[in-house]
């Protein structure tokens, strides 16, 4: 069974860059739509008593934009060099983890 090497993975990385630029994309398309109907959310969330429906539209609406903000700032600003830090990292406390188990 083959391992990830860290460059591996930097490579996998960089090679997602139609990704990065559709998530982007997403983003940007995400963002325009939130502006177009918050006037309707408004009257028809926001004006209303709290009910299940009213708080599953808000949860669904805004975590979805903030955990595409996240995808999109990890993808853009986190460097081959900091990935590698980070797989290096990784690899050393799962073989502690595994090793204290």
């Amino acid at each position: 069974m083959s391992q990830l090497s860290p460059q591996l993975l930097v490579t996998i990385l960089a090679s997602l860059t139609p990704t990065k630029y559709s998530w982007l994309a997403s983003l940007a398309f995400l963002v325009y739509d939130h502006a177009l109907t918050f006037d309707a959310e408004v009257a028809n969330i926001w004006s209303r008593p709290s009910s299940f429906s009213g708080i599953l539209f808000i949860w669904t609406r805004y975590f979805g934009l903030a955990s595409l903000t996240v995808a999109v700032t990890g993808a853009y600003y986190i460097s081959p060099d900091s990935t590698t830090a980070i797989v290096t990292t990784l690899k050393s406390s799962m073989v502690s983890w595994v090793s204290l188990g």
